[in-house]
């Protein structure tokens, strides 16, 4: 009998061990960056706040490319990987053009480390900024509406519901995009050419097959520029350096267009979207 009784209480304390340890891994993971599963083939979970937002339609926090701080000027001067300040700057990490690079430097880095990503360095070491090919399919493999008034916020942006049926997907709407080695052969290409718009991600999110509301599996994405006083622009920082290694590669959305192929200056202040991988 009191064999029984000791193999009961082990039983006991070990699912009560199991609970806290449950309980404090919740803990450890924010509220304010609870992620979505929008049934992508790739599997990728999207977060439904910017670094540091507290609420889905908060901008959030600003980041220059590569760096893990907020700070209140973004410029060549105070870049972390940059010598030469505005007047010529020269790069000391991610740089695959020694004319770029301080005293030729070129590492061929393209995408963030960990150390320099600010959603894995604010938000937690399972989460990371998207990369070009991450903002891609969120792009082509969800239903996208522009809203100027969310959830009641009157905050602009637009809303990633996850698909009810392959129509609605923007893949399937009109909207096209290009990986980055397809786009440098356009640009490399374009003399003669006649620019086909969806290739700059114009797209029209109007009267989907399906009916979509609040309630639906979704995330939003602010329009947070942060000169954008009018709440139109929305730029978010992906984890892909540009093949000019001074700048990256961005998301751009306003109503009316997805442009998850930009590039911009490191420098600059930008929102960040954690994304977590299965």
């Amino acid at each position: 009998m009191k064999k029984i009784n000791i193999l009961k209480y082990s039983i006991l304390a070990l699912s009560a061990l199991v609970c806290v340890t449950a309980c404090d891994k919740e803990k450890d993971e924010p509220e304010d960056n609870n992620v979505v599963d929008l049934g992508l083939p790739s599997g990728t979970l999207w977060a439904t706040c910017n670094v540091g937002a507290e609420k889905p339609w908060d901008y959030g926090d600003y980041f220059a490319w590569g760096e893990t701080s907020s700070k209140s000027v973004y410029n060549w001067d105070n870049y972390k990987y940059c010598t030469g300040g505005e007047a010529r700057p020269m790069l000391t990490k991610y740089c695959d053009d020694p004319i770029c690079g301080d005293n030729d430097f070129c590492d061929k880095l393209y995408t963030l480390e960990p150390a320099d990503d600010a959603a894995t360095m604010v938000v937690g070491g399972n989460y990371s900024t998207p990369t070009e090919p991450d903002w891609v399919e969120l792009c082509s493999q969800c239903y996208w509406i522009w809203t100027t008034d969310y959830n009641n916020t009157g905050v602009s942006g637009y809303i990633v519901y996850k698909a009810k049926c392959d129509e609605d997907k923007a893949i399937n709407r009109g909207y096209h995009s290009y990986t980055r080695d397809e786009v440098k052969g356009i640009i490399d290409n374009l003399t003669g050419m006649v620019l086909d718009m969806n290739w700059l991600g114009f797209y029209n999110g109007d009267n989907p097959l399906s009916e979509y509301s609040l309630a639906d599996i979704h995330i939003f994405f602010p329009a947070s520029f942060r000169f954008n006083e009018g709440g139109y622009y929305g730029n978010y920082w992906s984890a892909t350096n540009s093949f000019s290694p001074r700048e990256a590669r961005y998301m751009s959305i306003n109503n009316g267009f997805l442009g998850p192929l930009g590039a911009h200056y490191r420098c600059d202040g930008f929102s960040v979207r954690p994304i977590r991988r299965k």
